[in-house]
């Protein structure tokens, strides 16, 4: 899954990228001319040049024409640098607000824009798109019994593994504690769904090895589509949402899928 181009530039960055282009351009193009006048120029020019400077003494024409060539090379060293750093300096930036520190995995940022691109995809393909919620079941006693160290170490192996589950153009965003989203790409059938869900829940009874302890974790799952339960992104999520929150009430590692009811029974609850 590629990084969306907008989260790469930014206002400032825009900005300060053309300074710095423009502090490259400034160098070459003095180095350019200096290379000229000191090789194929009028001769004239030269000469005089080196008339000037021998009316002071102390000045030697290479000198002058070398300070500004110098000068020019260090001005280009400068911008190219100058041009790096900032790309280096905006893929930090772009990595911290759209990426999560503890798993690497997209945030809840990124993973809503990436919805919105999906579901314009899915609209001109009139193809279904699938967006899972995946909540830890008892995730608080884990921390509670071993320590936060050892619940973020455990978040980050979930995290690990449910990455071998999807393929590179699905997604799977952390966005929250102990909260993931899947959205699968549109056009994938429908019992490729069901194994993705079926692998998903494979990996509650696999061990995970943490700080010299064997621990197992089970989650609860909701899954909504579009377009049958939801049209907009908004509504998508609160239809995951309401079908995980009633696969927790029918106990640990449970998956549901969002209906008209589950739906209808949130919104005379709330």
């Amino acid at each position: 899954m590629k990084k969306p181009k907008k989260f790469m530039n930014t206002p400032t960055s825009i900005k300060m990228r053309k300074r710095a282009l423009f502090d490259l351009i400034i160098g070459i193009i003095i180095v350019s001319l200096l290379t000229i006048i000191t090789t194929v120029s009028d001769m004239e020019l030269v000469e005089n040049i080196y008339l000037f400077t021998r009316s002071h003494e102390d000045w030697e024409l290479d000198e002058i024409i070398f300070a500004f060539f110098w000068l020019a090379i260090v001005a280009t060293v400068y911008g190219l640098r100058r041009i790096t750093d900032i790309k280096a300096l905006n893929s930090e930036i772009a990595y911290s607000a759209y990426y999560d520190t503890l798993t690497g995995q997209p945030n809840r940022n990124f993973a809503m824009s990436y919805l919105e691109d999906m579901l314009e995809k899915a609209r001109a393909n009139n193809s279904e798109l699938a967006v899972i919620f995946l909540d830890f079941d008892n995730f608080k006693d884990v921390n509670d019994t071993y320590g936060h160290d050892v619940g973020d170490a455990l978040i980050k192996q979930v995290s690990d593994r449910l990455s071998e589950c999807i393929y590179d153009t699905d997604m799977l965003a952390r966005i929250g504690g102990d909260e993931f989203l899947l959205i699968i790409e549109p056009q994938r059938q429908s019992s490729e769904l069901t194994r993705l869900i079926d692998s998903i829940q494979q990996c509650q009874h696999r061990h995970f090895d943490i700080a010299g302890r064997s621990l197992t974790t089970n989650f609860s799952i909701g899954v909504a589509l579009f377009p049958s339960n939801a049209t907009s992104s908004k509504d998508l999520l609160i239809a995951a949402d309401t079908a995980m929150y009633q696969a927790k009430r029918s106990g640990t590692g449970q998956v549901r899928y969002s209906t008209s009811e589950l739906d209808q029974q949130f919104d005379h609850e709330h």
